[in-house]
């Protein structure tokens, strides 16, 4: 009938709105997620060029550097294979390789993120886990680095824990957090592309609200799932990845992946400029990222500024309230209440 039509056009131009919002916000989050690893990424290489810089500084910038580098592919890659899988393309491989190594290799890349909210991040395999099985490592290592990273991004205190199964050719990974949780609409949301649980997340707790819809679609790539097995606000979260996994049993069993935590190093100053054209001049620098965060404070320090550290916009309240500044400089995304809002306050 014409009210049917009628009414399905309609319909169908409010989805098509919805998405464009959805899309827009995507584009304006992944705009932010870039420039912040970027900055640290062009900010520490720059003082790797100063003369007369320390072994220690050396390593700790080239180290900083990495580890934005590594979080800046992922987020590229994470593009692209969005692109590949709208088309409907779902690129895997099929090869044996060591499951204890991949999952050491993506338990170390996110250690720095769990050390520095001193997160207890541990390993355990239930009952006999195969060493070596086949199917697609870089693909299992993505889905994993995703499902940690999610779980440290969102607990504050407590664990994230990552347990392996292995029953009938198939490999069971669940990642359980004591983060923040969800409720039963928040969790309804989850694995559509752009979308994040809460919208409100995104400023909070950033990221591209791609990680998990690209995780179940690889997943189901790999002759499995990927589900969210419970979630209690406030409580934690439980997320569960089974995939088709054949194993050569003869090469044994898993014991332990390596988690051992690695020492911080902490980078003196870089060389004294000649001239402290900010001598003495206390600044708030309220930044929510750890690395820009060394990175400004390094070049401040550097022409004599004092500088005491909020991140974000409470800290940065609490912190100008109670103590005298010449300058607050002021990030505009963080956790919790944002740059805005705390300029406004103050």
């Amino acid at each position: 009938s014409a009210k049917q039509a009628s009414e399905d056009l309609l319909r169908a131009k409010q989805e098509a709105e919805a998405a464009n919002v959805l899309k827009s916000e995507f584009l304006a989050n992944m705009s932010h997620e870039i420039r912040t690893p970027m900055t640290a990424i062009l900010g520490f290489a720059e003082l790797l060029l100063t003369d007369k810089l320390g072994e220690q500084a050396r390593l700790d910038f080239a180290g900083r550097i990495r580890s934005n580098g590594d979080h800046l592919l992922h987020l590229i890659d994470d593009i692209l294979d969005l692109s590949k899988f709208e088309a409907g393309r779902v690129p895997t491989e099929k090869i044996d390789f060591s499951l204890a190594e991949t999952l050491t290799d993506a338990l170390r890349s996110v250690r720095p993120l769990a050390e520095r909210k001193r997160l207890d991040l541990r390993f355990e395999a239930e009952g006999k886990v195969p060493k070596i099985i086949n199917s697609d490592p870089h693909r299992l290592r993505q889905i994993v680095l995703n499902l940690v990273g999610n779980a440290i991004k969102f607990t504050t205190t407590g664990y994230v824990r990552v347990v392996s199964r292995y029953s009938d050719g198939m490999l069971t990974i669940d990642v359980e957090d004591t983060g923040i949780g969800l409720s039963p609409e928040q969790a309804s949301r989850l694995f559509r592309a752009f979308q994040q649980a809460d919208s409100s997340v995104t400023r909070k707790f950033g990221g591209t609200g791609l990680g998990l819809a690209l995780s179940k679609r690889i997943a189901e790539a790999l002759g499995g799932t990927l589900s969210l097995s419970g979630s209690v606000p406030n409580q934690g979260s439980v997320f569960t990845l089974r995939i088709k996994a054949p194993a050569n049993l003869n090469a044994g069993y898993i014991e332990a992946v390596d988690s051992t935590p690695k020492p911080v190093v902490v980078a003196p100053p870089i060389p004294s400029a000649n001239e402290k054209v900010l001598d003495a001049v206390k600044i708030l620098l309220v930044e929510d990222s750890v690395d820009n965060e060394a990175l400004m404070r390094l070049y401040l320090e550097n022409v004599g500024a004092l500088i005491t550290s909020a991140h974000n916009g409470q800290e940065a309240i609490n912190a100008a309230t109670s103590a005298s500044f010449d300058v607050v400089l002021m990030d505009v995304q963080m956790p919790g209440m944002d740059g805005l809002e705390a300029t406004r306050r103050l």
